[in-house]
């Protein structure tokens, strides 16, 4: 006997939503009604878009008849721009939102959103994303920093690294090499440590080996730091800094042991590194 259950759904669908600038007066009105479908309002910004935004924003709708009108009605006043998430939560919205044209909804849709705020086919009232690659982005235009779930892995999660990742690190990297600290290797070591720490989750038996960063031997790999070693991380006993003994290639790969960076992200480290 097959069950008819859904497959375990370890995320929650997000989708935008926005209250066009003809009844940003109704927000409150509005925002009760998602509550009350069982949506969380995960973020919110009020903003007014440029034409050339709404042009860049309805990129798919360019071209047709009506998209001056469009971009020019979008334009026109302050709007406000949601992050929607629950079960299914793009189906749910369009279902609550009703047809796109205003005048279809009141005869066909009466209790949909379209219906009661809307005026036209154009004035309709409220967006909402046709679909996931719409939402994603649509939310991404709206909330640049926006996570979106679930998280790229693959071809994806290489653009992404690439685009958003990358140049911050190579920019980064390369302002080391122009500054050119006498100890290199350990003061980038001192920054990744406590973020490693956070990051796998491992927690020293001291807080002073958390503020110090770890002794010669955690940090090469050997055995683990349990705050056996609190001195500061660029002094030794005889206060004399500590100088890295070992090659570029070596700090390379411990970098990448601590920091648990991507093969993606740290291949540019190999070859800056290499040809240091």
């Amino acid at each position: 006997m097959e069950l008819s259950m859904p497959p375990p759904q370890i995320y929650v669908e997000k989708t935008l939503a926005i209250i066009k600038p003809d009844i940003v007066d109704k927000e409150e009105e509005i925002q009760d009604i998602i509550l009350r479908s069982g949506f969380t309002i995960v973020q919110r910004r009020k903003l007014r878009l440029s034409p050339e935004q709404c042009s860049n924003f309805y990129v798919e709708q360019y071209g047709k008849m009506f998209f001056p009108n469009l971009t020019a009605y979008m334009s026109s006043g302050p709007l406000v721009a949601m992050i929607l998430a629950r079960f299914k939560a793009i189906s749910y919205w369009k279902e609550l939102l009703g047809p796109s044209n205003s005048l279809v909804a009141k005869e066909t849709h009466p209790d949909s959103l379209r219906a009661i705020y809307g005026t036209d086919e154009l004035r309709n009232a409220l967006h909402g994303s046709n679909d996931f690659a719409a939402a994603e982005r649509e939310m991404r235009f709206m909330f640049p920093a926006v996570i979106v779930e679930p998280i790229p892995v693959g071809q994806a999660a290489k653009d992404y690294l690439n685009v958003h990742v990358m140049p911050t690190l190579l920019k980064g990297l390369s302002e080391l090499c122009k500054q050119k600290p006498a100890d290199p290797f350990y003061t980038g070591l001192s920054l990744l440590w406590p973020l490693a720490l956070r990051s796998t989750g491992s927690r020293p038996a001291g807080s002073a080996a958390m503020a110090h960063g770890p002794s010669r031997s955690a940090a090469c790999g050997i055995l683990p730091d349990r705050g056996t070693n609190p001195r500061p991380l660029h002094r030794q006993a005889d206060s004399q800094p500590l100088r890295h003994q070992g090659s570029p290639m070596c700090a390379f790969l411990i970098w990448i042991n601590i920091a648990k960076l991507p093969f993606v992200v740290v291949v540019p480290f190999y070859t800056l590194i290499k040809n240091e």
